[in-house]
């Protein structure tokens, strides 16, 4: 998977991932995405922004909120999400050498666009 990819997947979510979230059923919030009220349809399904979902259940709250296996699923999920201090450090590395090798890369003939190059 790429990184737009993973970029997508952290933004939106299912229908079946954001009924889990509000704590409500998936079909009412296909019924949702059909009437516009939020979500896209891509590819015959339809996605939904994590930050609408947001919005929503800090407006009505999650019904399932306090039962006891959604917080475990929670903390679950957050433990899983977590990085450690050295994937971080690898991470910016990784992002400074890419940086760096575009930059060495910038004087070397990039594209000029409109009209041709004196040299």
């Amino acid at each position: 998977m790429g990184e737009l990819d993973n970029t997508v997947s952290e933004r939106y979510v299912s229908t079946k991932e954001a009924a889990a979230i509000c704590g409500i059923d998936q079909a009412s919030i296909t019924r949702w995405c059909r009437s516009k009220f939020f979500g896209a349809k891509v590819g015959g399904r339809y996605i939904i922004d994590r930050h609408d979902l947001d919005a929503i259940v800090k407006k009505r709250g999650n019904p399932n909120f306090h039962k006891p296996e959604y917080q475990n699923e929670l903390a679950r999920k957050r433990r899983d999400s977590r990085i450690t201090a050295q994937e971080l450090a690898d991470k910016i590395k990784v992002a400074c050498d890419n940086a760096e090798v575009a930059s060495d890369n910038a004087g070397h003939g990039g594209i000029m666009m409109g009209r041709k190059r004196n040299k």
